[in-house]
């Protein structure tokens, strides 16, 4: 069951982070559709999750984070987004926008 989903705002995104508050707890798991590739790496209350496309295209499926089976719920919050065009330029303003 996905706790959050979101997706890539400007189509000239290669790649993007986000970082997220969590509370204590299982990691949750990375979704990344079809035309994207990522990592969720958490520290304590702060999850990461990282992203890139696959190919030189816009990131179109929605990334999720999935609640690890058997657990409830967990909230969390999201803390900052950047992302990068395929010259690895930051995209200024929010990069994701979530669903």
């Amino acid at each position: 069951m996905p706790i959050v989903t979101f997706g890539v705002k400007d189509p000239s995104a290669r790649a993007c982070e986000v970082l997220f508050t969590i509370a204590p707890g299982p990691t949750p798991e990375g979704d990344f559709g079809d035309g994207a590739k990522g990592v969720v790496q958490r520290r304590d209350t702060k999850l990461a999750v990282t992203f890139t496309a696959t190919a030189d295209a816009p990131i179109h499926s929605p990334i999720s984070l999935l609640v690890p089976a058997g657990t409830a719920m967990m909230r969390l919050a999201r803390v900052s987004d950047t992302c990068y065009d395929r010259s690895g330029r930051m995209i200024p303003g929010q990069g994701v926008d979530m669903q």
